[in-house]
Formats: structure tokens, sequence, C-alpha cells
């Protein structure tokens, strides 16, 4: 059975749930609306540029909104507070970085021997002529 077949057949009335959970989200964002904006304010500046989306304070990453919303979903809180802190003060991009829920720990030696920026550049150039050409290239 397909999973859209699955969805008409446990839950017949989707369309209206899925308009109903997004009210639920839509309510929880405007009451948290004081919540973000103080938790905004607090962030370093380099912080608050990758958050902020457009001017005004309705245009910025809800993220109390996502970490609320994943205790609610009972994300494993082994992993939370080092999520919570990543989001907080920005992610590491070097050196030890916080596992993810359900990561396994790399066993390999991929990282010990990074390549240059040379090497990056042309690599990454190569997978984008390579994503244009298959003329499937997603929004983002």
């Amino acid at each position: 059975m397909s999973t859209i077949r699955a969805w008409q057949v446990l839950c017949p009335d989707l369309p209206n749930l899925r308009r109903a959970v997004v009210q639920e989200i839509q309510e929880l964002i405007e009451d948290f609306q004081l919540e973000v904006q103080q938790w905004f304010d607090q962030l370093p500046v380099h912080i608050q540029q990758v958050y902020r989306q457009h001017e005004g304070p309705a245009w910025v990453t809800m993220i109390p909104v996502f970490l609320h919303l994943l205790r609610l979903a009972g994300f494993p809180s082994v992993y939370f507070d080092a999520l919570e802190m990543d989001l907080n003060q920005g992610f590491q991009v070097l050196g030890t970085l916080n596992p993810g829920a359900g990561w396994r720990p790399r066993t390999d030696q991929r990282y010990s021997f990074p390549i240059t920026m040379e090497q990056f550049g042309k690599l990454n150039r190569s997978y984008i002529h390579q994503k244009l050409k298959a003329h499937r290239v997603d929004n983002h």
C-alpha cells in the first residue's frame, strides 16, 4: 500500500488535519512573539544576521518555537542541550562537532586529512556543473 493510500485510509480528512496543524503552529508563533524577540535581542550580532530573513521581528527564524516543538516531539534530551547551544551560539565548523540525534561517530579517517581550498573549489565547481547538466536543480 502506498503512503498516500495509507494516509487516505487512516486519515480520510487529511487536508483539514493539515490546516489545523498549520493553524496551531501559527498560533504558537504568535504566543512566542515576546520570547522570540527577547531571545533574538540577546544573540550576538553575527548570529542575528543568520536568523534575520528580512527586516522586522516577524522575519526572524523562530528558533525558540522550533526548540519547543522538538521538546514536545520527544527529541532525545542527550542531544538537545548541544543543539540548543549550537543554535544560540553558532555551529562549530572546525574541531569536534556535536553529534546529532542518531548520528553514528565516524570510524574512518575521512576528516583527518582535509583538502585545500583550491581542491575544494575544483570539486565544488565540478559538482555544480554535474547538477546543472542533470536539469534537476532544486530551489536552493
